[in-house]
């Protein structure tokens, strides 16, 4: 039996799951993570929470959002849960975080990830945080999501503040507003992947001489929108499927999948004070043509192959320093982008595959086997405590939303049957809950703007039919809805005993 690996985890950031080449996306080339499946596991149903904080928290304490308590982006993480790191941390391991955590509002006073001052305080160095012992951190996305230690980190390419405003500028090539196609003037070489890729290989040469083994984070801000790419590169992508729109395919869905694609969420009553970036306001996608989707689609695959190189240098790391056999990687995302299916964008209040499927691939030579294709389900609040399993650390009964999936990826016996997901960005607005089987997907509606109608609004799909019709209220569909919303009552709480601490903004 293997003994305890090194872990090294690598997420980006609204990487719809079908978006590698692996899994036969075209107009797309990713060989390193195609490597990665090849030699490891490749989970085909692995689902992430819809949005990004709720995601990234279940991820690192193996809960879901109602009970971890992050449960919108803008809000933070509360005290009191089990983190990943900091089990690992008390076990003999030696943590570290470089990129992203997003486990806390930008606006938070107390928080390391505050966007003000983000800069100054990363002159600090690599402090604790998260119960990572060093998190070099950045917070945002293309032109916001230049600060903290990335930041200091163009400083040391020889950037001055004039030279990143010019360079950061975002130039629209098509279309408008949030799902805009832009060019910029940062070379891939000056993205904050690149950054993270850097220190990583550094953290990991220092590592290598530490007596202890190691976990890893390397998060990425790439490929969530704006979609955006330098002058000149390759994004003109011919082979791209434009996903299409069926007229009428809304119709039977809740209102509000029509007020999206309309851009009237607000208007209709279902965003509040505090709306979510990243989810469509005030912007009608029947305006997007197949030009600007094509232009937007091309720069999203290009973020995506940048991302894949750089995880390509981190692999090659690895075995330089001959840590490859003893170490679990592991390639997640915490949600995914609708990238025009349906008719959306972006990420949102929808249960569809393309908002909340994630890639995930593991490889650990030492403990799991090469080349298999786990058809099994995943929910990013598994990770946790399999990465526990793996390490030989118990796993606290407070990581009660995740199980370990090591028995499944080494095909012994299916450990999922169901995942939940959950959604939430005003507890008197606008609600849902998800599970996801094998057959089937159901998302039932959790008062706020459904109130009282609850029987009434809801889904229901049959797995392999593109989530195109809605069997909420077909004939002979009510045993099995029954069934489904049993298995909600009994993982998530009513609105009134979620964890439900003070959003603090909208991001």
């Amino acid at each position: 039996m293997a003994g305890r690996p090194n872990v090294l985890l690598v997420v980006d950031d609204q990487h719809q799951r079908d978006a590698l080449s692996c899994r036969g996306r075209a107009g797309l080339s990713t060989p390193h993570a195609d490597a990665l499946a090849a030699q490891g596991v490749l989970v085909e149903r692995a689902h992430g929470q819809p949005t990004c904080t709720p995601s990234r928290a279940s991820l690192h304490t193996g809960r879901l959002p109602h009970a971890h308590g992050a449960w919108s982006v803008g809000v933070d993480l509360p005290p009191g849960n089990p983190q990943l790191p900091h089990l690992l941390r008390g076990a003999g391991y030696a943590t570290r975080l470089i990129g992203k955590a997003h486990l806390a509002s930008w606006e938070s006073e107390r928080s390391p990830e505050r966007q003000r001052g983000a800069t100054e305080r990363a002159r600090l160095g690599a402090l604790p945080y998260a119960g990572y012992e060093r998190a070099e951190l950045s917070f945002g996305h293309a032109s916001w999501g230049v600060n903290g230690h990335y930041r200091l980190w163009l400083y040391e390419q020889g950037l001055t503040d004039a030279d990143l405003h010019e360079r950061t500028r975002l130039h629209p090539v098509a279309g408008h507003g949030q799902v805009a196609a832009y060019d910029w003037d940062l070379p891939a070489e000056l993205y904050d992947s690149t950054w993270a890729t850097e220190r990583a290989l550094a953290a990991l040469e220092e590592l290598a001489d530490d007596d202890r083994p190691f976990f890893l984070a390397v998060n990425h801000q790439g490929p969530h929108h704006p979609f955006v790419a330098p002058r000149g590169a390759d994004v003109d992508r011919p082979d791209v499927v434009v996903p299409r729109h069926l007229e009428g395919e809304l119709d039977d869905k809740p209102e509000h999948y029509r007020a999206a694609r309309e851009g009237r969420l607000r208007e209709a009553g279902f965003v509040g004070s505090l709306p979510m970036p990243g989810q469509n306001h005030g912007q009608d996608f029947r305006e997007v043509d197949e030009a600007w989707a094509r232009a937007a689609l091309g720069r999203y695959h290009w973020a995506v192959e940048q991302i894949d190189a750089q995880l390509g240098r981190l692999l090659a790391g690895l075995d330089d320093l001959g840590l490859a056999e003893d170490t679990l990687v592991l390639f997640t995302s915490d949600h995914g982008e609708l990238g025009g299916a349906h008719g959306l964008w972006m990420k949102g209040p929808f249960s569809y595959e393309e908002a909340s499927g994630v890639p995930l691939l593991a490889r650990w030579p030492a403990g799991l086997p090469a080349g298999r294709v786990d058809p099994g389900l995943a929910g990013i609040a598994d990770l946790a405590p399999t990465i526990l399993s793996a390490a030989g650390v118990p796993v606290p009964p407070a990581m009660d939303g995740g199980l370990d999936l090591l028995p499944q990826w080494r095909g012994e016996r299916t450990v999922r049957d169901h995942v939940v997901l959950e959604y939430l960005d005003d507890p008197l607005l606008l609600a849902s809950a998800t599970v996801v089987t094998p057959e089937d997907k159901l998302t039932a509606y959790l008062g706020g703007a459904y109130a009282g109608r609850e029987d009434e609004v809801g889904e229901l799909y049959a797995h392999g039919e593109g989530e195109l019709v809605n069997r909420w209220h077909g004939t002979g569909s009510r045993s099995r809805r029954d069934a489904l919303l049993d298995v909600l009552h009994e993982e998530v709480p009513p609105l009134e005993r979620w964890r439900l601490t003070p959003r603090l903004a909208g991001v």
